[in-house]
């Protein structure tokens, strides 16, 4: 029997949204200090995060992102394809768990 995976961070995000409104006020007014509030890391400022709700006559749909070529190092491609974290950053980890190093979103939490 294979253990469960672990979720990635959207999914906890999206969670904790659901169970807890004051969590979801601040994720929807500022969803990149809210994250870096969470897990207590500070994100790169060049990065964007964005959240949008989907209501009764809303539909959102989020295109993955399609990285292009370079975007990792060969010797990170090789951590990831062996599933050694140890040498990522946390920063790294956040990054790769919203799906934003083109490496899908692991779970690391």
């Amino acid at each position: 029997m294979t253990a469960p995976a672990t979720p990635d961070l959207k999914t906890i995000l999206v969670q904790k949204a659901l169970e807890d409104p004051a969590f979801k006020g601040q994720l929807v007014a500022d969803p990149k200090g809210t994250i870096e509030r969470l897990l207590g890391v500070k994100l790169p400022e060049a990065l964007e995060v964005a959240v949008a709700q989907e209501a009764p006559g809303k539909v959102v749909i989020a295109l993955p992102f399609q990285p292009g070529s370079g975007e990792l190092s060969a010797q990170d491609l090789e951590s990831v394809a062996g599933g050694d974290w140890s040498r990522w950053s946390t920063e790294a980890k956040v990054m790769a768990s919203l799906g934003l190093l083109g490496v899908g979103c692991l779970g690391f939490m």
